[in-house]
């Protein structure tokens, strides 16, 4: 019996049967159904373009969409509201309320931008996935890399109180 990757024989070729193919209509390409994105919209389960093209298509939409700044800056603030809902299930208007209630900046140190220049991230409770409010980059991943435990906070503040005077 041959060692595992030597003198094996090479793994076998998937087949591929003409019914395993799509014409991707922008290409004109027969290609296997894995070149397709999935899309539950359409009858056959697949994207209309390949991968490919889909790509190249997006891509070219979106720089015309960049030289037109108005219509650019409507996609940004649509495309921020559907994040703000997938990810948090808060509305743009909820985020500026908080980002008010908090005096227009992060609810921690007060910094009202990021150094990085984006914008204030939204803290959420990862057990509930309750918002708790709006912070900078900085406070927000301190949080995160103190899973959230006040004990190892209180440490921390303990330690920086104790090594203050090195």
């Amino acid at each position: 019996m041959p060692r595992r990757g030597y003198n094996a024989s090479p793994p076998p070729v998937p087949y591929v049967s003409l019914m395993d193919l799509k014409q991707c209509p922008s290409c004109g390409l027969q290609k296997p159904f894995a070149e397709f994105n999935k899309s539950s919209t359409r009858i056959d389960g697949l994207a209309f373009y390949c991968k490919f093209c889909s790509r190249q298509i997006s891509k070219t939409a979106h720089e015309r969409m960049k030289r037109d700044p108005e219509r650019y800056a409507k996609y940004l603030l649509k495309e921020r509201n559907r994040h703000l809902k997938r990810k948090f299930g808060i509305t743009l208007e909820l985020y500026e309320i908080l980002l008010a209630q908090q005096g227009e900046g992060c609810a921690i140190c007060g910094a009202t931008e990021c150094q990085s220049g984006v914008s204030l991230a939204v803290d959420h409770c990862h057990k509930t996935g309750k918002v708790r409010g709006i912070l900078c980059r900085d406070c927000n991943t301190t949080l995160g890399k103190f899973n959230d435990d006040r004990n190892r906070f209180l440490k921390a503040i303990e330690y920086l109180d104790r090594t203050a005077t090195i």
